[in-house]
C-alpha cells in the first residue's frame, strides 16, 4: 500500500510542492518509544501531513484524521486496617467507586463531526488491596479518553478534576 502511494507521488511529484519522506517506523503502539514520536521529538523531523498505514480493516479504509487519546491513572489513598477491624481504617476502595459512578456516562465534550464517531471513556484496569481481610490502603484505576480532534485537552482534565474534588470533599 504505502510503496504504491509513493510510486504514485513519485510518477506525479512534478504536481506537488514540499518533500516525501518515507519512514518504515517500529514501534508505534503503546508508548512508541522509538517511532513516530521519536522522531518528531528528539530527531527534530517536521511534517505537514502523514500517511500512516495501519493493518486494520486490511487496509481498504482511509481515515482523515485520528481521535486524540488519553491515558490518566487515579489514586485514592485511604488508610489500611485488618478486615476484622475495618473502622480503623478508611478503606481507598470507596472513593474510587464513587469517583467511577460520577464519570460512568461521562464524555469528554466534543465538536460536532461527520468524520469521527463519539469521543470515548474506557476504565482499562482496578487495583485495590492483595487480600480480602485487610481494608485497601490505596486504589487505582487506568482511564482511556479517546477525543475528537479539536477538542481542548486542557478542558478535559479541568472536568474530570472538577468531578475528583467532588468526590474528595464529599
Amino acid at each position: 500500500g504505502m510503496m504504491l502511494g509513493a510510486r504514485y507521488l513519485k510518477e506525479h511529484e512534478r504536481d506537488f510542492t514540499g518533500q516525501l519522506i518515507f519512514i518504515g517506523a517500529a514501534d508505534e503502539e503503546s508508548g512508541s518509544a522509538l517511532g513516530a514520536k521519536y522522531l518528531l521529538e528528539e530527531c527534530g523531523l517536521e511534517a505537514e501531513a502523514a500517511i500512516v498505514p495501519d493493518a486494520g480493516y486490511n487496509l481498504r479504509v482511509i481515515d482523515v484524521g485520528e481521535k486524540g487519546l488519553l491515558h490518566l491513572r487515579v489514586r485514592a489513598v485511604g488508610r489500611q486496617a485488618h478486615g476484622s477491624e475495618p473502622e480503623h481504617g478508611a478503606s481507598a476502595l470507596w472513593p474510587m467507586v464513587d469517583f467511577l459512578v460520577a464519570i460512568r456516562r461521562w464524555r469528554p465534550p466534543a465538536p460536532p463531526s461527520d468524520l469521527f464517531t463519539p469521543p470515548t471513556l474506557n476504565i482499562g484496569a482496578i487495583h485495590a488491596g492483595s487480600v480480602p481481610n485487610m481494608v485497601p490502603g490505596m486504589c487505582e484505576c487506568l482511564v482511556d479518553i479517546r477525543y475528537l480532534p479539536g477538542t481542548d485537552g486542557q478542558a478535559i482534565l479541568d472536568s474530570l478534576g472538577r468531578v475528583l474534588r467532588e468526590v474528595e470533599a464529599a
